[in-house]
Order: structure tokens, then C-alpha cells, then sequence
């Protein structure tokens, strides 16, 4: 279950067994009054499953109201190891719970999908009807400040069985209430970095791997050192529970996605080179601007451009890079020799 966490998979259980009473009636006869027993009994979702923490998430009110479902549940789950998962669970009839999908409106909103939607079915989960099935693929999508990279896995369930059928509006077609969960996942090696993955010995990080991503290396030269030496010590102080995520909030929890922008928000700001209120791009600093940054300062410094590609971790497409084998003690060197020095530490 390493795509699909243990504790989403009881997630989704807590809920398959609330309309389970289908058969047993006990929702009563009215198609009424059964789709006000699923849409109440989502109020019992937990916020805590283990070691996962649940934080409500922000949603679209009119968006909602205007796809005509009963409930929603929009939550973030966190673990001790600073792992995410957000789950959309909604309810109401099958008219309307199926008729948009992530295959439809995530590429609405401009995202690609890598590949087309394949099924996932999770053997061996005790006390349950049949084997949970769901439908995932990757979805992909390029901006100027940052890109944004998520697994989705979605399923639909009336009867206590979950499963992803890829046409759901003929599957359940004529169902007077049912339910609808996203299991959304996001594949960023930044956040999910260890204190482990770093190498002291040639000043270098493992970032976890992506489907992406080519080279999962990243140097880091003597300034970089310095401070993240300090933050070390900062965070042993915070790390009460014993946590392996390198970078971790003032209570001593994974640091989330919005907590780093927050901070890169807050930092730029103080720094004015970031004005969160401009309509103006080149007013705005986030870090995919470091990006930006990291890219075309070492090419200013004369860092040949096939080794700028492989720090990036970009797949190196031309013919005679089949032939060209960068050594990482080459790319290491190079990385400190080119990159600009701050005078910050």
C-alpha cells in the first residue's frame, strides 16, 4: 500500500460501514430520508486514525453548492513523518456525485494527466465487504511560479462496497444516495525530505524518488552548511516526539506545504521583493522562484548546461547524452565552484 496509506483505507472504512444499513432499511424507505442519513453520518468521520492528524481544508462554497451534493468532508491528513494525504469525500444522488471526476475536472482546470486512469484494487484489508477498488492516475501541471504534481486515487460506494467503475454515471445510475471519496497525494520530494537523506561527507541530500525526477542528488556548499547546521539544532529542540522529517513546524509536527509558503511568503515580504496583493508576477516570490534563480545563476557562472540539467533533474534527451556519463564527484565539484556565494552565513 506504499500509493495509498494505511490509515485513508480506515478512512474510507468508517464510512463504508455507515451505508451498509441499506439493506437492512434502516435509513428507512424515502430516497429522502436515506441520503439525509449518509450526508449526517459524515459529521462522524474521524479527525485522528493513528498517528494520522486531521486539519479541515478551505472549500469553495458556491462550487459546492452548485454541484449539487449533500455533504462534504475536505480534510488534510498529516503522520509523525510529515506524510499528506487530502481527503474529498462527498454525498448525494448519483445524478450528481457522478458526473465529475478528476479525469474531468482536474484537466479542466489545467491540469494534464501523465496516463490514462487505472484501476487499484487493496487486497488484504480486514472487515470489509470486498476489496476496495479505486480508480488513480498522476495529474501534471506547469505555472510560472511552481509546479504542481498529484496522484489521485477516487471511488464511489452506495452499498458499503467501494468501487471505481471507469463510467460511474451508468454503474450507479438511479441510486437515490451515495458517496464519492478523492484520495489526493502530492509528489514533492521537498516536504517529504528526512534528516537521514542528508550526506555530511560530500555536503549532498537524497530527495525521495519521483516518477519525474532523473538524478535525486542536490548539493549544497559551505553557506548552505552553516544554516542548515543551525536549523538542526533548532529543530532538536522542537522534535519532541522523536520525528524523522527535516523540516518541522514550532510545535513539532511535520512542517506542511502551507506552512513553507507561509514562511517563504512571510520572509519575502519582510525582504520586499514579494507583494501578495500586486496582480504584477514579477512582484510575487515563492520558491519555485529559487528555481529560477539556481538555474540561471549558474549559468551565468559558466556551469556547462548538461550538468545544470542533471542537478535540475531534468532527463537529458539529446543523442550524445546516451553517451555522456556525468560522475557525481564531476557534478559535485562543479556545483561548488559555480554557485554563487550570498555572504548570509
Amino acid at each position: 500500500m506504499k500509493n495509498l496509506p494505511l490509515a485513508v483505507v480506515m478512512i474510507v472504512l468508517a464510512v463504508g460501514t455507515l451505508i451498509e444499513g441499506k439493506y437492512s432499511d434502516r435509513w428507512g424507505r424515502k430516497s429522502s430520508a436515506k441520503l439525509d442519513a449518509f450526508t449526517e453520518r459524515l459529521n462522524q468521520v474521524p479527525m485522528e486514525v493513528g498517528d494520522w492528524i486531521g486539519q479541515e481544508d478551505q472549500i469553495d462554497l458556491k462550487d459546492f453548492q452548485a454541484s449539487n451534493c449533500t455533504g462534504c468532508v475536505s480534510r488534510t491528513y498529516t503522520n509523525r513523518e510529515g506524510q499528506q494525504v487530502n481527503v474529498y469525500l462527498v454525498s448525494g444522488s448519483a445524478r450528481h456525485v457522478t458526473i465529475h471526476t478528476p479525469d474531468w475536472c482536474y484537466v479542466g482546470a489545467g491540469f494534464v494527466m501523465e496516463h490514462e486512469p487505472q484501476q487499484y484494487t487493496l487486497e488484504d484489508v480486514p472487515d470489509v465487504i470486498s476489496a476496495p477498488e479505486f480508480l488513480t492516475t498522476r495529474f501534471l501541471k506547469e505555472e510560472t511560479l511552481q509546479t504542481h504534481r498529484l496522484r489521485i486515487f477516487w471511488s464511489f460506494s452506495d452499498d458499503g462496497k467501494w468501487i471505481g467503475p471507469r463510467m460511474p454515471k451508468p454503474a450507479f445510475a438511479g441510486r437515490s444516495a451515495m458517496y464519492k471519496i478523492y484520495l489526493i497525494t502530492k509528489l514533492d520530494g521537498t516536504m517529504s525530505m528526512e534528516v537521514d537523506d542528508i550526506n555530511w561527507n560530500d555536503w549532498s541530500i537524497t530527495l525521495k524518488p519521483t516518477a519525474k525526477r532523473s538524478n535525486r542528488i542536490v548539493f549544497f556548499d559551505q553557506e548552505a552548511a552553516t544554516i542548515l547546521s543551525r536549523w538542526l539544532a533548532v529543530r532538536e529542540e522542537r522534535n519532541r516526539n522523536g520525528i524523522k522529517a527535516l523540516w518541522i513546524s514550532t510545535i513539532g509536527r511535520p512542517a506542511t506545504e502551507k506552512t513553507v509558503i507561509y514562511m517563504i511568503s512571510k520572509a519575502g515580504i519582510a525582504l520586499g521583493v514579494h507583494n501578495p496583493k500586486s496582480s504584477k508576477l514579477e512582484e510575487h516570490f515563492s520558491a519555485h522562484c529559487c528555481r529560477h534563480w539556481f538555474t540561471t545563476h549558474l549559468r551565468r557562472s559558466g556551469m556547462p548546461r548538461e550538468f545544470i540539467q542533471e542537478l535540475r533533474g531534468d532527463v537529458r534527451k539529446e543523442a550524445i547524452d546516451i553517451y555522456d556519463h556525468i560522475d557525481r564527484e564531476e557534478l559535485r565539484r562543479s556545483y561548488l565552484s559555480h554557485i554563487p556565494k550570498l555572504g548570509i552565513a
